[in-house]
């Protein structure tokens, strides 16, 4: 309890941040940019997580926890989190002005890049693309030349958050963007509805034990994507779900 109460928060608070951006993205998202305030920072991994407090201090009970979008290969400290509308406390998050001092407790989680693969499968559902574009980002800026697959569910085509950015990052990796539209504009040709094995199937390679599988999204989907990769005989050691 003193820990957490009174020695974390004071190794927080000498380390603060400022907002440097505040960036309007797609699907009622908002991207905050971070610039480390008379520090360094530190070094997180992609697909990790911090606790960010931008109304009061490390010592109230404010944090909540948000996945960094950034790449982790950044050398200047800054780090981005991109937080979707989904409440009373998200909703506010954009009216955090540039400039303003805010606190990172991180990085934690252990849903990051790192085993050895053939390569690697990203299956993201809303706001579960956060962590995916902090893992591409990554991968881009080390010139990993590994295939990776996004298979990429949302609601429709204008609530893809970062798509055009996604389609940038094409050209600096060997990334395959597979868009899966619950509700798909007319005249759509790709894959509509929800992402299952049948669509697994159909952009996969053969030898799916093989590769590695990061999931992220709303808890259905993450469940049914499991259940897929079960019955695409996937090891459990081989997928990982946040």
């Amino acid at each position: 309890l003193l820990y957490v109460r009174i020695v974390k928060p004071l190794f927080v608070l000498r380390r603060p941040y400022r907002i440097s951006e505040m960036r309007k993205e797609r699907g009622d998202t908002w991207t905050m940019v971070m610039q480390p305030d008379g520090h360094p920072g530190f070094r997180f991994r992609p697909g990790q997580f911090g606790w960010l407090t931008v109304w009061g201090t490390p010592f109230k009970i404010t944090a909540h926890p948000f996945s960094f979008s950034s790449s982790a290969a950044v050398t200047d400290g800054h780090v981005a989190m991109s937080i979707r509308n989904l409440g009373v406390h998200t909703s506010k998050m954009h009216e955090g002005p540039v400039g303003r001092r805010v606190y990172i407790d991180g990085p934690y989680g252990a849903f990051t890049i790192g085993n050895p693969a053939d390569m690697h499968v990203l299956i993201a559902g809303g706001v579960g693309i956060t962590p995916m574009m902090s893992m591409i980002s990554t991968l881009a800026d080390e010139g990993d030349k590994r295939p990776l697959i996004l298979l990429y569910g949302s609601k429709d085509w204008e609530a893809i958050t970062f798509r055009e950015e996604l389609d940038a990052l094409k050209a600096r990796l060997n990334l395959t963007v597979v868009h899966v539209l619950e509700n798909p504009p007319e005249g759509w040709t790709g894959e509509r509805g929800f992402i299952n094995a049948e669509v697994l199937k159909r952009h996969l390679p053969p030898h799916y034990e093989e590769h590695e599988y990061f999931i992220c999204g709303p808890g259905v989907m993450m469940d049914a994507i499991e259940e897929a990769l079960g019955k695409l005989r996937v090891p459990i050691s081989k997928y990982h779900s946040e």
